[in-house]
């Protein structure tokens, strides 16, 4: 299988994942992160290439990256300000440790990325349920 195709597979995957929130914006957001993170770990946890899974890793690769694109095409930086600026840059963080991280075998980056990316959602979360809450 291509990349491409691999790219398309995962982004009909994590659509297909998330499609029962589709008109509830926040909480779509919450799963779409929610679902980055789980497929870094895996992509983690599959780092070494003698020890693990060179399917599994590439899988979750193609696909972390896919809902990396989803997420900062999503940003509307000239309404969002600083805050879309910040996400875009911690996504783009999230990126860049991947391939990194790929190249070098290994899960230092990634691993960092993830905390990042936690907090990030640890913050939507917050912000949803006080929403909830009003």
């Amino acid at each position: 299988m291509t990349g491409h195709l691999r790219a398309k597979a995962a982004y009909q995957e994590t659509q297909a994942e998330t499609s029962l929130y589709a008109g509830n914006a926040e909480e779509a957001t919450l799963v779409v992160l929610g679902e980055l993170i789980k497929s870094m770990r895996i992509f983690a946890q599959n780092a070494d290439p003698r020890g693990g899974k060179p399917e599994i890793r590439t899988h979750h690769f193609s696909r972390a990256l896919t809902i990396i694109y989803a997420l900062q095409s999503g940003l509307d930086l000239d309404k969002g300000g600083a805050l879309a600026g910040k996400l875009f840059q911690i996504y783009e963080y999230a990126r860049q440790a991947l391939i990194k991280d790929l190249r070098s075998a290994r899960d230092d980056m990634v691993s960092s990325a993830c905390g990042a990316l936690g907090e990030v959602l640890t913050s939507w979360q917050t912000a949803y349920s006080e929403g909830l809450d009003k």
